[in-house]
C-alpha cells in the first residue's frame, strides 16, 4: 500500500520507480521525483518525466475506417482528447462527411463528474449522464475506447438503462491480449487486441538505463499498439 511505499522510499530501500496510470488530478510523478530516485512514467507524455506511452494511432485509424464503412457518423471517444484529431483523420481518409466526435475522456471528465475516481467509474457515470440527457442530446452511434475497464464501465451503464451494446450502440475497444475484463460482453462488441508487453519492456529498459546512470536516447518513447485484427464484427 501507499504507507509501505513511503516507508520504503524514506528508508532508501528502492533503486528505481515505475509509475503506472498516473492520476489526472494529482502530480504523483512530482511527489515521487522528490525522493531522488530514477523514475519512469508508464502512460506519460513527457512533461518533464522520463516516460513511455502507447502510440494509439494504428488502432484509431483502423477503428475509424471500420465505423465509416458501417455508416457511423457520431462517435463517443473514451481516450485522451488529443486522440480525437487522429480519429477525425481516419474518417476523412474514408471520405466520411458530417462526423461528430464527442469527448468522453477521463482526462476531461474526472474532475467534473462526482465519484469519477477511476476511468471505469468515470465512464459509468458519464454514460449514465448522457443516457439521462439523450432526449436533448442524442447518444453516439458508437463508442471507441482505449481502456478495457473504461469500456466495462460504459457497458454497465448502458445495460442498466436497457440499452444493448451492438444493437443500440456499437462499441469498439482496445483490449489487453488475454484479459478477461470484457469477456462477458464479447458477443456484442468489437475488440481490438493489443499486447502491452512491448510497452512495459520499453519502460523497464528505460528505467534500467537510468538506474545504471545513463541517459535514454528518446523521451517519451512511443510504442505502436500492436494489432491482431478485430475480434467480432458488432
Amino acid at each position: 500500500g501507499h504507507e509501505r511505499l513511503v516507508e520504503d522510499l524514506e528508508a532508501r530501500r528502492l533503486d528505481g520507480l515505475l509509475l503506472l496510470s498516473p492520476q489526472v488530478d494529482r502530480d504523483e510523478a512530482a511527489e515521487l521525483r522528490a525522493y531522488g530516485l530514477p523514475l519512469v512514467v508508464f502512460g506519460g507524455q513527457g512533461d518533464g518525466n522520463w516516460s513511455v506511452a502507447i502510440d494509439w494511432e494504428p488502432l484509431l485509424m483502423q477503428a475509424g475506417a471500420e465505423l465509416a464503412r458501417l455508416g457511423c457518423r457520431h462517435v463517443g471517444l473514451l481516450a485522451p482528447p488529443a486522440q480525437g484529431a487522429v480519429l477525425e483523420e481516419a474518417f476523412r481518409q474514408a471520405c466520411a462527411d458530417g462526423v461528430r466526435i464527442d469527448d468522453w475522456s477521463y482526462e476531461t471528465w474526472a474532475n467534473v463528474i462526482l465519484g469519477a475516481s477511476t476511468p471505469e467509474n468515470c465512464a459509468h457515470r458519464l454514460a449514465e449522464q448522457m443516457i439521462a440527457e439523450q432526449a436533448s442530446n442524442p447518444l453516439p452511434e458508437a463508442l471507441i475506447s482505449l481502456g478495457d475497464t473504461a469500456t466495462r464501465g460504459a457497458i454497465t451503464a448502458l445495460l442498466q438503462a436497457g440499452l444493448q451494446p451492438g444493437r443500440d450502440i456499437r462499441i469498439m475497444t482496445a483490449e489487453n491480449k488475454g484479459s478477461p475484463v470484457l469477456e462477458p460482453y464479447a458477443a456484442d462488441i468489437t475488440r481490438i487486441a493489443i499486447d502491452p508487453r512491448e510497452c512495459m519492456q520499453a519502460a523497464l529498459g528505460m528505467l534500467e538505463t537510468l538506474m545504471d546512470g545513463g541517459t535514454p536516447e528518446v523521451n517519451p518513447v512511443r510504442v505502436r499498439a500492436g494489432l491482431w485484427g478485430m475480434i467480432g464484427d458488432r
